[in-house]
């Protein structure tokens, strides 16, 4: 795979689903970290003991580390948000990516295997589509085999019936279904061609 193929060129690829999981991963993240300054107040609390006026250096220094522990909340914040955002990008892409091959497959298009990034999840999954895609390419493949044999013997059978002489009805009958069914032939021998 290319390396320009395999580089991002948008990051929200659904964005309903992508901001949905970061939302859920940052509420997560801001229900332990409340949890954790809960217990880290406590513990101050329990440590420092009440707030006296003797104690004006202590309460600075609690302070101070307040905001510092806040600030740090504040950036790992913001780097949950960055990193989820990408790692949704690795489960929303190859959903992007399937959604496509199979409207590609229900349109009867379905010469272009499914390729993922490097580092997308769902990797096993697109190799069993891959291999779904190789049957149903070999099948056609048998089928249109068979309809080109069809066709030969059918063209066989026309020129046997124009040679005979006989002008009768039911041989221009068997001339006339003949030749629809040759067309008939024809048409889906077209379809199952490759496409490129």
């Amino acid at each position: 795979m290319s390396a320009a193929r395999d580089r991002r060129r948008k990051y929200l690829v659904d964005k309903h689903f992508q901001i949905r999981y970061v939302i859920l991963v940052i509420l997560v993240l801001v229900l332990c970290i409340a949890i954790g300054v809960t217990l880290a107040s406590i513990g101050f609390k329990s440590i420092y003991g009440p707030a006296d006026a003797g104690s004006l250096e202590r309460l600075s220094r609690v302070n101070f580390l307040f905001w510092m522990v806040l600030l740090a909340v504040l950036i790992l914040l913001l780097a949950v948000g960055f990193y989820g955002v990408r790692m949704s990008h690795r489960i929303a892409g190859p959903i992007y990516a399937f959604s496509r091959h199979l409207n590609l497959v229900k349109q009867g298009i379905y010469y272009e295997d499914m390729r993922l990034r490097k580092n997308d999840e769902f990797q096993s999954l697109a190799g069993a589509f891959n291999a779904c895609l190789d049957s149903m390419r070999e099948r056609e493949k048998q089928a249109a085999a068979k309809l080109e044999e069809l066709a030969r013997t059918m063209d066989n059978l026309a020129q046997i019936l124009s040679q005979e002489s006989s002008t009768s009805a039911e041989a221009a009958k068997l001339r006339e279904i003949i030749e629809t069914i040759r067309e008939l032939t024809d048409e889906h021998i077209s379809h199952l061609q490759p496409r490129e």
